[in-house]
Parts: C-alpha cells; sequence; structure tokens
C-alpha cells in the first residue's frame, strides 16, 4: 500500500518521479564520464627515478600532460551503478568521456 498525503492521494516516489521522463523516453541514455588532464614524468625524467625531485629548476619539459588516459574512480563508480539502474529499468545506456563526446551527441540525449 502507497503512503497517503493529507486529502487521500498516494505520495509519488521521489525515485520514480525523478527518474519517469528518462523511463519514458525511446532514447538511449548518454552517461558523460569527466576525464581530467594529469600529468606524468617526460621520458627523460622517469629515467631519473629517485634523483627527480621536483624543484624550481626542475624542466617543465620533465613533466607533461596526459590525455583522456585517466577519470576519476569516484564518476566511474557512480556510471558503473547508473548503468546498471537503467538496466534494471530496462533502459539502454552509453557511457563516453567528455573529451570524445561531440555536441549532436548529447543533443540527442
Amino acid at each position: 500500500m502507497a503512503p497517503r498525503r493529507w486529502g487521500g492521494r498516494p505520495e509519488r516516489d521521489p525515485f520514480e518521479s525523478f527518474w519517469e521522463p528518462v523511463f519514458r523516453s525511446n532514447e538511449s541514455v548518454l552517461l558523460v564520464v569527466a576525464n581530467p588532464v594529469v600529468y606524468h614524468p617526460a621520458g627523460r625524467a622517469q629515467g631519473l627515478g629517485e634523483a627527480l625531485k621536483p624543484s624550481a629548476e626542475s624542466p617543465e619539459s620533465d613533466i607533461v600532460p596526459a590525455f583522456n588516459q585517466d577519470v576519476g574512480v569516484g564518476d566511474m563508480m557512480a556510471a558503473t551503478e547508473a548503468v546498471e539502474m537503467l538496466g534494471r529499468h530496462q533502459k539502454a545506456s552509453r557511457v563516453r568521456l567528455s573529451s570524445t563526446v561531440e555536441t549532436m551527441e548529447m543533443q540527442k540525449s
């Protein structure tokens, strides 16, 4: 039996109210996961091992950006939970890295 509000109408489940438009839609759900730029030692710096201690004298070329290699653990855990929940409701979903998503793909979802 559903809880009732004052006035006799049953209360709507907040979860169902929030997700209802998604469940009703014929479109698949696009989940976009951020992938931040992280920095790694460059090839020369990797060979230095323990001798590499960041300092004011360290050349900038020893540390280089690494694109599209990492995602936040929390973000990926949340995306995994969302994909599982959507699957239980027979709702198709797609997961993409933010750097690889086209604007048109976001507009369709």
